[in-house]
């Protein structure tokens, strides 16, 4: 499978350290949030989310990461959720969750705004949405199908009502990853469902 092939519990060759994006915007969330984490990665992210106090529930559909994120959560004596299924038939729940953190995961084509509405719909009025996935520039450079990329404008039209407190595409270093340093070329996302 792609993902156990990219992610490898011994080695971590996606990095030690949580998403940079998700670090710079953990200020958004209040305190003792419920968040959702769609795919886990290294467990990193979702390890730093129940550090930080919140309560977290991480789905994917890789048994690697998910005991991963488990053994992981195990070593700093955290209680975190974790589900295994496909986000696309996963029910995200609705006015559920504080925040949703979304990142790297590129839904398939043809699901991307449905995807996106389903990540608002989950949220209570005035959750958080915390957005990161890779531009069409950078799919191109990666060499590898992980699915459709990420446009700023196409995320604004399918979340019409959001309140963006941020939308913008940009590069920036790809400092988590140990084994694939350089750059990234991504859209990054902060929205906020109206109360």
């Amino acid at each position: 499978m792609m993902w156990e092939e990219n992610y490898n519990i011994d080695h971590y060759t996606s990095g030690k350290e949580p998403n940079l994006f998700l670090k710079q915007q953990i200020g958004c969330l209040p305190p003792q949030a419920r968040v959702l984490c769609l795919t886990t990665a290294n467990g990193y992210d979702a390890v730093h989310l129940a550090l930080a106090g919140f309560h977290v529930t991480a789905v994917d559909i890789s048994w690697m990461t998910l005991d991963a994120t488990r053994q992981l959560a195990e070593q700093n004596e955290l209680n975190i959720e974790l589900i295994r299924a496909d986000l696309l038939h996963y029910p995200l729940g609705y006015e559920e969750w504080d925040a949703v953190v979304s990142l790297f995961y590129q839904p398939p084509r043809g699901a991307q705004a449905t995807m996106y509405q389903r990540m608002m719909n989950a949220l209570k009025p005035g959750g958080v949405l915390i957005l990161e996935g890779y531009t069409e520039k950078h799919l191109r450079k990666l060499k590898k199908d992980i699915g459709p990329a990420l446009a700023a404008e196409r995320l604004k039209r399918a979340l019409p009502d959001a309140q963006f407190l941020q939308l913008e595409e940009l590069e920036r270093p790809q400092s988590e990853q140990t084994s694939r340093m350089g750059t990234l070329s991504v859209v990054q996302a902060v929205a906020v469902k109206p109360k």
